[in-house]
């Protein structure tokens, strides 16, 4: 059985299709799944996006959608009676219906002027991660070679890291690759790597459901008591620093559903691969994160360092 897709009751075989998706065959990452709330709300016009499509429909037969579209390391996050065919909400996109509010914001954002609009503030908001970036490393620099107090280093650094990781949330939303979607991971527990289908079939598409992995996460943080939140949060970041984005690259790179092993063959018009064979943005940038807890410890610095786990 070829791979599936499934928008809105109809399958697609979008094997040969994926080479060309203008953004990126990532966001193609998980055959299979029932992608309806992703197709409808990522693209400009729906319909002619459909029309485009109508050439790798196929008959399905008996295979329906994933009961669990997200990869087996994933696993764990979800209830075991989980089935996103039941749980993931549906939603009426018909184009046609005007008193729809995406039509609404869809009418009003593809407007000319408005485009342009995003596409100047686009580049302003480049400029300024730029300029975020570029002070995080001179007061890294500052930092180690000047003796910071902790309690100046520690909010500062919550402060870009923070910075820094939303603009690489908002980077895996752009077509991929974009390299720089691995800031996400600077403030320990991002992980890009996970969204190489741009953040939306573990994320977007199942929001307000059982399906949705930040439900779960901070439902289980709230639900704790209120004097020991912050201490397990803090547990939870060192986790991740420590072992978790390491194994969890791992498993990426070697578990046979993930993309980068599932389409490791497949190559675009100009012979270079569709899923890159080793993400090297994530080891680098955590390969950054280790440098400065080495040298933090190389400098004294280690309790100042280990300060803004608490923030």
């Amino acid at each position: 059985m070829p791979n599936l897709w499934f928008v809105d009751g109809e399958a697609y075989d979008l094997t040969e299709f994926l080479p060309h998706h203008p953004g990126g065959a990532r966001y193609l990452a998980w055959p299979g799944n029932d992608v309806s709330i992703t197709f409808n709300t990522y693209h400009k016009n729906p319909a002619r996006n459909k029309a485009v499509l109508q050439k790798y429909k196929v008959d399905p037969g008996d295979v329906k959608p994933r009961k669990r579209p997200f990869p087996k390391s994933a696993k764990f996050l979800f209830a075991e009676d989980f089935d996103a065919r039941i749980d993931i909400k549906t939603y009426n996109f018909d184009p046609d219906n005007k008193d729809l509010f995406l039509n609404e914001c869809r009418s009003r954002i593809l407007k000319p002027e408005v485009q342009r609009r995003i596409k100047e503030l686009d580049v302003s908001f480049d400029r300024a991660v730029a300029g975020i970036g570029a002070f995080y490393l001179c007061f890294s620099l500052a930092w180690f070679t000047l003796g910071v107090p902790w309690y100046i280093s520690t909010p500062v650094f919550a402060a870009l890291r923070t910075a820094l990781a939303g603009a690489g949330h908002y980077f895996t939303h752009r077509p991929q690759p974009f390299f720089w979607s691995c800031l996400f991971d600077v403030n320990y527990i991002g992980a890009s790597l996970t969204l190489i289908d741009g953040h939306n079939v573990g994320h977007h598409a199942p929001t307000m459901s059982r399906g949705d992995p930040k439900t779960g996460f901070f439902g289980a943080i709230v639900a704790l008591p209120r004097l020991v939140r912050v201490p397990a949060y803090t547990v939870h970041k060192l986790g991740h620093f420590f072992t978790g984005m390491f194994i969890k690259g791992v498993e990426v790179h070697t578990w046979a559903d993930s993309p980068i092993v599932k389409f490791e063959n497949m190559r675009n018009a100009s012979g270079e691969r569709l899923i890159p064979r080793i993400w090297w943005s994530h080891w680098l940038v955590h390969l950054l994160m280790v440098g400065e807890f080495v040298l933090a410890y190389r400098c004294g610095l280690l309790w100042s360092w280990f300060a803004q786990f608490f923030l």
